[in-house]
């Protein structure tokens, strides 16, 4: 099924909600983060903070 959807709706875009979760996971844990030597691998362990739970990031599935 292809859906078209508005040029820009913040609802129906992700990646402001994925955004949210890593900027907030870092922020919870900026004390550790902030010894991390490579950058990288905290946003790593951000975006894996989100999990395989797509309901946090896409809350109009269908």
């Amino acid at each position: 099924m292809l859906e078209f959807l508005p040029a820009y709706s913040p609802d129906y875009n992700p990646i402001k909600q994925s955004f949210y979760y890593i900027k907030n996971f870092l922020r919870q844990n900026r004390s550790w983060v902030e010894t991390l030597e490579d950058p990288t691998e905290a946003l790593d362990l951000g975006c894996t903070s989100i999990g395989k739970d797509s309901s946090k990031v896409i809350p109009f599935v269908m």
